[in-house]
């Protein structure tokens, strides 16, 4: 059983990160660069193995876990190109965890980038997926760019934060197909490019907890529960759907819309492109702007110590702001870093990961 660390950098190098040869990761408490490979043993017992995507990460790692591993693929540095492969995992260990986690400048921060990291391209069905239970993907861009989906909730437990998920053509950008498993997404930016995706979220048959996500753009639906799932959808926005949400839902509270659903709702006001209320819709910044009716008006802490940051890592005060992103009066630039808190990452419970 052992914790595994992978670097993913696109050129496979990363002279400037986590590269084996002048850096071998971050000290666990003060941040600073580890000169050696036994400064690395020491804080984590492991050495970085480094690879060029996630999906070389998967391949060389999937026939290596053992019972019980813990393997994180953690993706670093800039990315002038984006990495166009539909991306997987399938087949570790039955007992094994998998994250994929994006930090530091190739983390999205809620608003595209194309110098971060970004999953992106035409494919046939899907950008991202799990085929296996307990893994987690956190932090990084999606774009489904002819008409599929970002991402496939199949029959296994997985939790998706903090990501940017674009999609278009009459797409359903998220989707779930004959899964009853548990599902954890919060935080998450899910949009059509040009507002014609059909719909941003289709629930099927899984049990989902959905909390502070921004979702935008389906021509039929926003949140749509097309089979026999139970949705705990909380402090979400969704709004600029043809019906923001669609069938019946465990939970549907404190969420902004233009349909004021559920319990304790939230109109959004949809003057001037919702300039009262998003920084540039046409833009897709959804980042608040004072005054918005989503500030101050969510629920405290849905997840019960899941997360307690936005997108951007800026930390959420009471009471919570509905959406990815919490309102931050300090103006553009001012979020904090966010997946490395002096050097560790941290995970859905709060603790290092």
């Amino acid at each position: 059983m052992a914790t595994v660390y992978s670097a993913i950098l696109e050129d496979g190098s990363g002279s400037d990160y986590w590269d084996g040869t002048t850096c071998w990761g971050y000290h666990p408490t003060t941040g600073a660069a580890l000169t050696s490979e036994a400064d690395r043993i020491t804080h984590y017992g492991e050495s970085p193995l480094v690879f060029a995507t996630p999906s070389a990460w998967e391949a060389a790692r999937d026939g290596d876990s053992s019972v019980g591993d813990d393997e994180r693929g953690v993706i670093q540095g800039p990315w002038a190109s984006a990495d166009t492969a539909t991306f997987y995992v399938n087949g570790f260990d039955a007992t094994t965890t998998i994250t994929l986690t994006a930090v530091g400048i190739a983390r999205t921060d809620g608003v595209y980038d194309n110098t971060k990291y970004r999953l992106e391209g035409p494919v046939a069905t899907y950008m991202l997926s799990a085929f296996d239970d307990d893994a987690w993907f956190d932090g990084f861009q999606v774009y489904a760019t002819d008409g599929d989906e970002c991402i496939r909730f199949a029959d296994y437990t997985l939790d998706v934060s903090n990501m940017l998920l674009i999609g278009s053509n009459g797409s359903t950008i998220v989707a779930e197909s004959n899964s009853a498993s548990n599902h954890y997404m919060w935080n998450c930016v899910i949009y059509s490019d040009d507002g014609d995706s059909d719909t941003v979220v289709e629930f099927d048959d899984g049990t989902w907890y959905f909390y502070n996500n921004t979702c935008w753009g389906g021509t039929s639906y926003g949140l749509d529960i097309s089979g026999l799932a139970t949705v705990d959808a909380i402090n979400n926005v969704v709004f600029g759907n043809g019906d923001d949400f669609n069938g019946t839902f465990n939970s549907l509270t404190n969420n902004a819309s233009d349909d004021g659903d559920g319990t304790n709702p939230e109109t959004l006001d949809s003057s001037s492109d919702y300039g009262n209320e998003f920084t540039d819709l046409p833009g897709r910044d959804f980042t608040l702007v004072s005054g918005s009716a989503c500030v101050g008006e969510g629920t405290d802490d849905p997840g019960s110590g899941l997360y307690s940051d936005d997108i951007t890592g800026f930390a959420r005060t009471s009471t919570w702001d509905i959406g990815a992103f919490e309102y931050d009066d300090s103006g553009p630039g001012g979020n904090a870093p966010t997946g490395v808190f002096y050097g560790v990452l941290v995970g859905p419970l709060g603790g290092p990961i």
